[in-house]
């Protein structure tokens, strides 16, 4: 007998009448209520290996700029007479004064950093106020620590986390910024080379390469050719425009030039006779050797930047101009340490998180990519964070 037939039975048979339904299948048996589901162990995944090349890189280059930078100066092994001089170096220097022009200035870079931020994240409709703002920028110092750029994803972080900008949009916000913070160095360089005396000869090239760079760019945000402007990163670049990049370079300029003013003085400090438009010139080439991600903090790089450029301007030779280096890294480093802690707990009372964007955003990120180009979001205005 076929399954069909026993399990309807057929008419004017009485066997299968008589063995009534076919029984259903059988239930599983009862699960003992001692026994616990089998646990799912979850193991920590390994490091790729990529990943952990990535981090010690950046240790490797400053380790071998330093030791270069270190043999070009006190010779390898050090020689006697320059360890003196860089000794001397550092003795020499009106440590009062340069601990308190570095306080204010220092501040004061926060601050104008901060008032530069404010304006363009309103322009962007991201009203944040400035108290608030500088909160942020401080606490960032912290992860700033490791790398410029990771204190730039803090702020992305924040910005998608606490006031719901979708990532893109913010790290386009930042990408923005950033590029001003470059195009405001290249700017006083050029105008630096009206006034200075540049021993270096191809940088006498930059005004011309300021030129032309920035009527191509100006270009590019005139005609918005569609494989940029359709990228959601690069949209808050064509949405500002060329206006909008001018008053972005002008409320900017105060914070590149009080960075510059600090080098400067610092320079005199450590008896660098470097003129100051020749330094407008020099300085942004240090600071671009010294933002390179390929360095922590540009340890190394900017070292051996400032031995480049400005050991002809001193009359104890590169022993001070290496002296000024490292003080200005050293320097740097313990002041976002401390403004950072200083404002820890303002920070977390805000919500701020200590660490940048996470890969928890991918998912997100990923339904905003299947739902199409996104549009600004409204941000509350002056709402505690």
């Amino acid at each position: 007998m076929s399954a069909e037939h026993a399990a309807h039975g057929r008419p004017g048979d009485r066997s299968d009448r008589s063995r009534g339904p076919a029984p259903g299948p059988e239930p599983e048996p009862a699960r003992d209520a001692t026994q616990q589901p089998t646990p799912h162990h979850h193991h920590a995944a390994p490091v790729p290996l990529g990943r952990r090349i990535q981090r010690v890189v950046p240790w490797v280059i400053a380790a071998l700029a330093l030791g270069w930078v270190f043999r070009a100066v006190v010779g390898l092994p050090p020689r006697p007479e320059k360890l003196a001089a860089l000794a001397d170096a550092f003795r020499n220097v009106a440590y009062g004064q340069y601990a308190i022009g570095t306080a204010i200035l220092l501040t004061l870079n926060c601050a104008a950093d901060s008032l530069a931020m404010f304006y363009t994240f309103r322009w962007f409709g991201c009203r944040l106020a400035y108290r608030e703002l500088f909160i942020i920028r401080a606490y960032t110092y912290l992860v700033a620590v490791i790398q410029y750029y990771v204190g730039q994803a803090a702020i992305v972080h924040y910005l998608h986390t606490k006031r719901g900008v979708p990532l893109a949009r913010a790290a386009g916000w930042i990408l923005f910024i950033s590029g001003i913070n470059m195009g405001v160095l290249v700017l006083l360089a050029a105008v630096g080379l009206v006034g200075g005396d540049i021993a270096v000869p191809w940088l006498r090239l930059v005004p011309t390469a300021v030129a032309l760079g920035a009527l191509l760019y100006g270009l590019v945000l005139w005609r918005k050719p569609r494989v940029f402007a359709r990228a959601r990163l690069l949209a808050p670049l064509f949405e500002a425009g060329i206006v909008g990049h001018l008053k972005a370079v002008a409320v900017r300029l105060p914070h590149v030039l009080v960075l510059i003013v600090w080098h400067f003085l610092a320079l005199r400090w450590f008896h660098v006779e470097v003129p100051f438009f020749t330094a407008m010139v020099l300085l942004p080439a240090v600071f671009f050797a010294a933002a390179l991600p390929i360095s922590v903090q540009g340890l190394g790089l900017s070292q051996v930047a400032a031995v480049y450029f400005f050991s002809s301007y001193a009359p104890a030779g590169q022993a001070a101009v290496l002296a000024y280096s490292l003080a200005q890294t050293t320097v740097a480093l313990i002041f976002q340490i401390g403004f950072g802690l200083l404002f820890l707990p303002a920070g977390r009372r805000l919500g701020l998180e200590a660490h940048p964007v996470d890969d928890e955003d991918d998912d997100e990120e990923a339904d905003a990519e299947r739902s199409g180009p996104e549009q600004a979001v409204p941000v509350p205005a002056a709402r505690p964070r």
